[in-house]
């Protein structure tokens, strides 16, 4: 074991969106210190957040894989964020310390904190911010959001019509998250508030497919349908800046 009695051996570690080099000095050097690296994955073996930080993981480290449904009901992901702690648990308790990865930044939306939840109230913790989509989206489109007293609002794409229509009224700025198959019925509501000229769809951002376009091009392309999970609207009053 690695860390005295006093120091946290649970790691939480937000590894940003996707762009190995967006990790913090300090992700890469909990990763190389802890025994253990935990991730989930999804159908298929793909481990998103795994595959952001591979080049830090050595055959020193033993890896922790566990399988997180995608599914609408909650359900099945509880019963694997309560399995994947009791694994953790096992593992602390025999003297390992644990880096548990998580896309973006951990307690901004990320899934980590199901897990969280189960596994500080008996261990020391140590949360490791990383950088968000939310503030990569943004830079990686020239579009600045919000500045001075600008109110910025973060809305699921999951929230009913209604309630997405009332947030968007009379919006300086908003970030759209987890598009996927809710994108018509939020393609459908910026038309309806008139925000097309200042929407930008941002999809998979800071990875090799990260695709920016304005809705406005958007709709002259006559696109439809759903989108990556991993996309995100932008809404702001301020102008994007391109090269």
């Amino acid at each position: 074991m690695i860390y005295n009695s006093q120091s946290p051996r649970f790691f939480i570690v937000g590894v940003g969106p996707g762009d190995p080099d967006l990790l913090t000095l300090k992700a890469v050097r909990i990763i190389n210190l802890v025994d253990i690296i935990a991730y989930p994955y999804v159908s298929g073996g793909k481990s998103r957040a795994r595959d952001i930080v591979t080049s830090h993981i050595t055959k020193v480290h033993k890896e922790l894989p566990f399988h997180l449904p995608m599914e609408i009901n909650p359900s099945s992901a509880q019963i694997a964020y309560e399995r994947a702690a009791e694994k953790i648990i096992k593992h602390l308790k025999s003297g390992c310390s644990i880096a548990l990865l998580c896309e973006g930044d951990p307690f901004f939306y990320g899934s980590a904190i199901h897990i969280y939840t189960r596994v500080a109230c008996n261990f020391m913790t140590c949360v490791v911010p990383g950088i968000s989509s939310l503030t990569a989206g943004p830079a990686a489109a020239g579009l600045p959001l919000a500045s001075r007293n600008d109110v910025i609002k973060i809305l699921p794409a999951t929230l009913d019509t209604t309630r997405l229509e009332f947030e968007l009224e009379n919006c300086e700025a908003a970030i759209i998250i987890k598009l996927g198959r809710h994108f018509d019925k939020v393609s459908h509501t910026i038309r309806l508030k008139r925000l097309e000229k200042r929407a930008l769809l941002v999809s998979t951002v800071s990875h090799g497919d990260q695709h920016i376009i304005s809705f406005d091009e958007f709709y002259r392309q006559n696109h439809t349908g759903v989108q990556p999970y991993f996309s995100m609207v932008l809404i702001s009053m301020h102008n994007r800046v391109e090269p």
